[in-house]
């Protein structure tokens, strides 16, 4: 069975893909056109759809200007269902934000980028067999210092996730926070 994974949040985060990446959804902002990539330097990708517009500078692919297609479909479920992928785990990153105040700029415009993008992601859980939300209130997009700590929360609600839903055989639609 073809399994994919949807991960998407405030964080600049949009990538859909199985073990090796297989597309990342991004928006062309010259052009407002949806991007997906599935082919091509994965590291290009990947920055790509970490780019948060205003904050970071937009990155050329093939002439085109790409950003975090969080503005298209945060959690990316889409791409996956249209390339046949058969069961969907849907990563929100984009779940608990914290309600700090910003102190500046950049977290006054990381907060506006989240808040849009939490209120664009709620149509995807139609589609995924399985929604796994790690509890990142305690982080804030902007807290680039924090990458790693964002990365063992999201590893380890995922494999949680998985361990008690589908080894077990399950496999409807459930939520997991850590």
């Amino acid at each position: 069975m073809n399994t994919g994974l949807a991960l998407g949040g405030g964080a600049g985060l949009g990538a859909a893909h199985i073990g090796a990446l297989q597309a990342l959804d991004e928006l062309d902002i010259a052009s407002g056109d949806r991007v997906v990539l599935d082919q091509g330097k994965a590291s290009a990708a990947v920055m790509a759809s970490a780019c948060i517009p205003g904050i970071f500078t937009p990155v050329e692919i093939e002439e085109r200007l790409l950003v975090d297609g969080g503005l298209v479909e945060n959690v990316p479920v889409q791409p996956l269902t249209d390339m046949g992928v058969e069961r969907v785990v849907a990563v929100d990153l984009g779940v608990g934000h914290s309600e700090r105040r910003p102190e500046n700029i950049i977290e006054v415009l990381a907060n506006a980028f989240d808040f849009a993008l939490m209120n664009a992601s709620k149509h995807y859980r139609e589609h995924a067999d399985l929604i796994v939300e790690p509890d990142l209130s305690a982080l804030n997009s902007a807290d680039f210092d924090r990458t790693d700590e964002l990365i063992e929360r999201g590893y380890e609600e995922a494999r949680r996730a998985l361990v008690n839903e589908w080894a077990n055989g399950t496999q409807t639609q459930e939520k997991h926070h850590a």
